[in-house]
C-alpha cells in the first residue's frame, strides 16, 4: 500500500515509488523473471480532488515459445496512467474511470498485478519466423527439416473432402 495522506494534506505535491515483483505466477508460459515498476503519484494541477498515478513497467522474463516449446528471454515494457480520487465527491458516477483511495492509501500491488496480466501477450513467440514443431514427428522445424510428407491430407478431414466432392459432382 502506498500512503498518499501527505499529498492529500498538502505536505507534498509528489510521491515516487519503486517496486520489484516476481512474475512466474502470472502465466503458465512464464518460467521465471521479475517486473520492475517505477512511478509517481502527484497532485493534479487543475484540481485537488484528483491525484495522477503514473507507473512504468519493465518485465524481464524467461518464457516458453507457443510454437516450438523452446525457452527464451524477453522484455516487455509499458506505462500505466490513472487518475486517483482523493475525495469521493459523486458516488453515482462510474467509478471505472478512476482509482479510489482506501483510508488515504493506494494498493499499488494489486494495480500493478492487474496491469501486468492485462498487458501480457496472448502467447509468447521466440520469433515471428518460428516454424514450430512438426505435426507428425514432433521435430523442431527451426533446427532442421524432419523429412515428413506434408502433402498427405489430414485423415481427420477425409469426410469433409468426400462431402465437397459429392456436392461438386451433383452440380
Amino acid at each position: 500500500m502506498l500512503d498518499l495522506t501527505r499529498i492529500i494534506n498538502g505536505e507534498t505535491k509528489r510521491i515516487t515509488f519503486e517496486r520489484e515483483y516476481p512474475v512466474s505466477d502470472l502465466s503458465a508460459d512464464i518460467l521465471s523473471g521479475f517486473a520492475l515498476v517505477k512511478g509517481f503519484c502527484e497532485i493534479r494541477a487543475d484540481s485537488s480532488d484528483f491525484i495522477d498515478f503514473h507507473a512504468d513497467f519493465c518485465l524481464s522474463l524467461n518464457v516458453i515459445c507457443a510454437r516450438c516449446g523452446g525457452e527464451f528471454d524477453t522484455k516487455l515494457e509499458f506505462s500505466l496512467f490513472y487518475p486517483v480520487a482523493a475525495k469521493l465527491t459523486n458516488p453515482d458516477k462510474d467509478q471505472d474511470e478512476y482509482l479510489i483511495l482506501e483510508d488515504g492509501k493506494l494498493d499499488i500491488d494489486e494495480i500493478s498485478r492487474t496491469a501486468m496480466i492485462l498487458n501480457l501477450p496472448v502467447r509468447f513467440l521466440c520469433g515471428d519466423d518460428c516454424e514450430g514443431l512438426c505435426p507428425f514427428c514432433g521435430a523442431d522445424l527451426n533446427k532442421a527439416d524432419c523429412g515428413c510428407d506434408f502433402s498427405a491430407p489430414d485423415p481427420r478431414l477425409r469426410k469433409l473432402k468426400e462431402y465437397f466432392n459429392k456436392e461438386k459432382n451433383k452440380g
